[in-house]
């Protein structure tokens, strides 16, 4: 053999890896050698990778006992040994093992107690129990949940709060550890006026503001408005660099705070320009910020530009940055990254009432350059089809409006009749503050009526023209808009329409809608509330009112124990004709079993009257049911059955509904 040839193998052989190391776990009980390698999982690639050597099986055996440790096991003792054939094999003696069991609290009320046992607790659980369902018990966690029962106390205002761990006994049979709370809250601390020192001018309209807190309680919510509002009212007068240092003192009942303020120098918004800018038209963003050249660098109405430019869905970032010139100005410069604009987009689902659900569109988050939104679509389900073609411009001729007007169409079956209508709309939409929307609407469409077992004198002119104008007006204080959990929500629309057929006849339309929600228990529960009624108000009478424009009740939004639009009057065919006033209340108890999946209990009751001068009499009817939800990004998945708790003769016992998105 060559020496060429003898080198080659030699570096053949330092390239190839070497033995690896294979583990085995000998002893355990309380779960399978499977089950804690897999548990140790990356920590072993360094033993495992390499021969085994006493140094690695050292490792090993620490590697092994510092999870057993974790996992509740006070005394395990873990051995090893080299049988050879590049194996470690690890011997455990696992011990005694504890397991966190119940918590209870004495000197405080329930809800007080439940909240201080979620805190204590959850220092525990940062440490997942993995060989079961139960929370490992490890005593030194106890000083952090302490620690979290007391901060909630201080939160809430008693400042002198204290929490100590009045006994704990070990159950030597299964190994939980249960645990006694002793709370003392104290006095309730409310808040003295906020003080202000500062070697500046302190602004009046600052000061009203923070003597409005004086005597409010001293917890976390009010001790963060202060600050925010000493912070937000320094920041949007353009202190944008101003030192803000808060200190609390607790005495007596009293929490004084005191903010010590280095406002710094002021700025005013010099020239403000935008980098990055492809699809997007030049002078589009700029246009955003027009007017604030000059004027003192308010920090938040910068922010809320940004927002809004996010919102069109156009920009994948948008970065601020600010450059200091002399005289007290800075400079802006706006950084984007823009995204794709336009897609495709389809999706299928299914419904209790509108049975399958197919639809596909087209869509497009910069038309021409605009920011405007552009999109249609076309939806088939087995009530029928709806198509259509919508672009929102957000910033109409420049102001903050938003615009979007509609061609559309859409036939649809119903028990007793058909419709098929077409015609175009438009929204103006003002956002007057961040909770409150005025919204005007308009529509003038084509509608055809035919009979499917309603005679057609009883459907209402058909075909005619509608056309429409209205006027609504929204108050949004939910925490979210598509899973609202706190918070509650007003609207209020008022129509004035007319229509012109066979015959013709003008109408009022008025409707109101109220949400609640309030939580029950942080995180797990909570109470939803919700009201809406209308009434249509026709220059004829009912009879001669186009049978699409009346009022239905009934169904996964209104009273759970109807099929849907089946409450209330019927025609002469018996099948629903609808009214010219609704109403419908709805309770439910929403509470969380696991991950995004809900359970809930509600409570339904509401009417439908023939007349809009009956409204809130005639037949009432109330409904009770259960269900469950899951809680997706888009809105609820909900199965849901309520059954009739007042029903007449020929109303349903009760009905099962699937739907998507809140009840109400």
């Amino acid at each position: 053999m060559t020496l060429r040839s003898l080198t080659a193998l030699l570096l053949l052989a330092l390239a190839l890896p070497a033995g690896a190391a294979k583990v085995r776990v000998e002893g355990l009980t309380s779960c399978s050698e499977d089950q804690a390698l897999n548990l140790l999982g990356d920590r072993l690639t360094y033993v495992s990778a390499r021969p085994a050597s006493p140094s690695r099986a050292d490792d090993a055996a620490f590697l092994l006992e510092c999870l057993l440790n974790q996992q509740g096991f006070s005394e395990p003792v873990v051995t090893w040994s080299l049988p050879g054939g590049d194996t470690i094999v690890l011997h455990v003696n696992e011990g005694p093992r504890s397991s966190l069991g119940t918590v209870t609290v004495q000197g405080v009320d329930e809800t007080t107690a439940a909240n201080i046992v979620a805190q204590f607790e959850t220092a525990h659980r940062r440490q997942k129990g993995l060989f079961d369902n139960t929370t490992p018990y490890l005593p030194e966690n106890n000083a952090t949940g302490i620690t979290n029962a007391t901060d909630l106390l201080r939160s809430e205002g008693y400042w002198q709060g204290s929490v100590t761990i009045a006994s704990s006994r070990r159950d030597p049979n299964t190994g939980t550890v249960n645990i006694t709370l002793e709370a003392h809250t104290g006095s309730l601390y409310r808040l003295a006026t906020p003080r202000l020192e500062t070697s500046g001018t302190i602004d009046p309209d600052l000061a009203r503001q923070l003597n409005v807190l004086s005597g409010e309680l001293a917890n976390t919510t009010n001790i963060n408005h202060a600050r925010n509002k000493v912070t937000s009212h320094y920041r949007t007068q353009g202190f944008q660099f101003a030192d803000i240092q808060m200190t609390a003192e607790h005495r007596g009942g009293i929490t004084q705070l005191v903010f010590y303020i280095k406002s710094g120098e002021r700025f005013r918004v010099g020239e403000v320009k935008v980098t990055g800018r492809k699809k997007t038209r030049e002078g589009r963003i700029e246009e955003r910020f027009e007017g604030l050249t000059g004027e003192y660098y308010d920090s938040g109405v910068f922010d809320d530009r940004i927002r809004q430019l996010f919102a069109t869905g156009a920009f994948q970032t948008l970065r601020l940055e600010n450059t200091v010139q002399p005289g007290g100005v800075l400079d802006v410069t706006l950084h984007v990254k823009e995204i794709k604009p336009d897609g495709y987009y389809a999706y299928a689902g299914v419904g209790s009432f509108e049975g399958g659900i197919l639809g596909a569109g087209y869509y497009h988050r910069n038309l021409f350059g605009e920011l405007w939104n552009f999109s249609t679509g076309v939806e088939i389900s087995s009530i029928g089809l709806l198509g259509e073609v919508r672009v929102t411009d957000p910033w109409f001729l420049g102001h903050d409006l938003r615009f979007t007007p509609r061609l559309f169409i859409q036939t649809r079956t119903y028990d007793g009749y058909s419709k098929t209508e077409a015609g175009l709309g438009a929204e103006l939409e003002w956002g007057l503050t961040d909770h409150y929307t005025l919204l005007l609407s308009q529509r003038n469409s084509f509608v055809t009526l035919g009979s499917d077992g309603i005679p057609s004198a009883e459907l209402g002119p058909s075909p005619y023209t509608v056309h429409t104008l209205g006027l609504t007006h929204k108050y949004d204080r939910r925490n979210d808009r598509t899973l609202p959990t706190d918070g509650y929500y007003l609207e209020f629309t008022t129509e004035l329409g007319f229509a012109s057929g066979d015959a013709s006849v003008a109408f009022t339309r008025i409707e109101g809608r109220a949400s609640f929600y309030q939580p029950v228990i942080e995180d797990t529960s909570y109470l939803a509330a919700g009201f809406r009624g209308g009434m249509i108000i026709p220059s004829v009478k009912e009879s001669q009112l186009p049978i699409d424009l009346r009022y239905f009740n009934g169904g996964a939004s209104t009273v759970r124990s109807f099929p849907e639009r089946q409450l209330g009057p019927t025609a002469s065919s018996g099948d629903p004709s609808g009214g010219e006033a609704f109403w419908a209340a709805n309770l439910e108890y929403i509470h969380k079993v696991a991950g995004p999946v809900k359970a809930v209990a509600f409570l339904d009751a509401g009417a439908l009257n023939p007349s809009h001068a009956d409204f809130g009499a005639g037949d009432i009817k109330v409904a009770a049911g259960l269900g469950l939800r899951l809680h997706l990004p888009i809105g609820p998945v909900r199965l849901e059955y309520g059954h009739a708790l007042n029903p007449s003769e020929g109303d349903p016992n009760g009905a099962f509904h699937f739907a998507i998105g809140t009840a109400f």
